[in-house]
């Protein structure tokens, strides 16, 4: 389970997916979570692949695509309290940037 969430006043445009797999597109709306989870195909796999994550994150003209790898924690549901959580927030005072910050940390 991954949890996102906008903590922006701004609308992200974002793509993610799990593994080598397609580019999914996806939209997060200011204070808006999603969550995302692996099924398992069979009992007692444990390898989940790695859920990556794109986005502009330069608020000016142009783009500026910051790429990262986040990490799942395994849970028995889908319910946001499962999920390894991460939040968009702005990069300093400036509100020029948005960054992507692990809420564990």
């Amino acid at each position: 389970m991954i949890g996102v969430e906008n903590g922006t006043k701004v609308v992200i445009r974002m793509q993610h997916r799990w593994g080598d797999g397609q580019w999914t597109n996806d939209v997060l709306r200011p204070g808006e979570r999603k969550w995302f989870w692996w099924e398992f195909k069979r009992a007692n796999e444990d390898k989940t692949p790695r859920f990556h994550v794109r986005f502009d994150s330069d608020l000016s003209p142009g783009t500026f695509w910051e790429n990262y790898k986040l990490q799942a924690y395994q849970a028995p549901d889908h319910e946001w309290a499962s999920a390894h959580k991460y939040t968009y927030k702005y990069d300093g005072n400036t509100r020029k940037f948005i960054e992507l910050y692990d809420e564990k940390q």
